[in-house]
């Protein structure tokens, strides 16, 4: 669960720059808490997000917070350091906060509850001592999924021995290869909110009977659009 605290000097150089513009100049008052941005816990790309998906909010105001605090247990808490964070007016199973940036900002990081249904976006109000933040994502926003490393690139495998897909070992047209990813919607087998997915049952994605899937499957490229090669899949399962 630490690998998903996010250091700044990890963000790519743009995002870390308009964080820091945003912390230069939107510092709250002490008692305030103010929300910078909520992005996909796979690569910290702002976007919608899908119910069971993990999701990082940066804000400011937070009151207490040294270094990293981890939730201990399954089901993962409600409430992680006197922080409560409600989507869709359910309460969302808190993994870690962390204090950054020598306390200038913090980053939670969370689960989507299953439950909140997500029509024209998701509302989060994150709450500590009596602070709170209301902030709202809209359902046309980009829908973030690969995690990423400290270059942005995806992080995957060649499916054929596990060995790491690099700049200098590329996958090839054609291979299989194995990506990890959050954010892709429905999945049968559905755990329980704050639990990881058994790993004695397979969690795959529901199928999209949509006909626009074309349109919104995963696309390849850094400047995909609805126009780009798709991304062909023989199987997706959830692990957590």
């Amino acid at each position: 669960m630490r690998g998903l605290v996010k250091k700044v000097n990890k963000l790519p150089k743009r995002a870390a720059l308009l964080l820091f513009a945003l912390v230069a100049v939107a510092l709250p008052s002490s008692g305030q808490i103010q929300v910078l941005s909520i992005t996909s816990s796979a690569n910290f790309v702002p976007g919608l997000l899908q119910p069971g998906s993990l999701a990082s909010i940066f804000c400011t105001g937070l009151q207490d917070i040294s270094g990293v605090v981890v939730a201990q247990d399954y089901p993962l808490p409600r409430a992680l350091a006197g922080v409560t964070v409600t989507v869709n007016g359910t309460d969302a199973p808190i993994i870690a906060i962390a204090n950054l940036a020598g306390g200038s900002y913090q980053q939670i990081n969370l689960q989507i509850p299953w439950e909140a249904k997500v029509t024209s976006g998701l509302a989060f109000d994150v709450s500590q001592k009596g602070a709170a933040a209301h902030v709202s994502t809209y359902l046309y926003d980009p829908w973030p999924v690969f995690f990423v490393d400290s270059l942005g690139y995806a992080i995957a495998q060649h499916a054929s021995d596990y060995r790491p897909v690099t700049q200098s070992d590329p996958a090839r047209p054609g291979e299989w290869v194995i990506a990890y990813a959050t954010n892709l919607g429905p999945v049968q087998n559905q755990p329980l909110d704050g639990y990881p997915a058994d790993p004695n049952f397979l969690a795959p994605i529901v199928p999209d009977p949509s006909p626009y899937i074309y349109y919104y499957g995963l696309a390849v490229g850094p400047s995909a659009n609805y126009m780009s090669p798709r991304i062909q899949s023989n199987y997706i399962d959830r692990k957590s």
